[in-house]
């Protein structure tokens, strides 16, 4: 669906990226997540608090913490202010 959109001239916004990535994260496919998440930087989309708050979590959901731990390192680079989703995700699972 989301390819369907970018061939038809769609641009998504930050809140179509987050429907798909959370989709993606909810079914197991954080790779596809990550790259989701990969493209969205590319093309210059801001993520939001939202868009890491449900990649965190999807990554640590999967074991990969350590990818979870990077996100967040992202995160903070970008000047977001972690939340206590974020920032309690990350203690659950650490």
């Amino acid at each position: 669906m989301f390819n369907a959109m970018m061939a038809s001239g769609i641009r998504p916004d930050v809140h179509i990226y987050n429907c798909f990535i959370s989709g993606l994260c909810k079914d197991g496919k954080t790779t596809k997540a990550l790259d989701l998440f990969k493209l969205m930087l590319e093309r210059g989309e801001e993520p939001s608090i939202v868009t890491y708050n449900v990649l965190i979590s999807g990554l640590c959901k999967e074991g990969l913490v350590g990818d979870a731990c990077k996100i967040f390192e992202m995160m903070l680079e970008k000047r977001k202010k972690p939340d206590v989703v974020a920032d309690g995700t990350l203690q659950q699972w650490e």
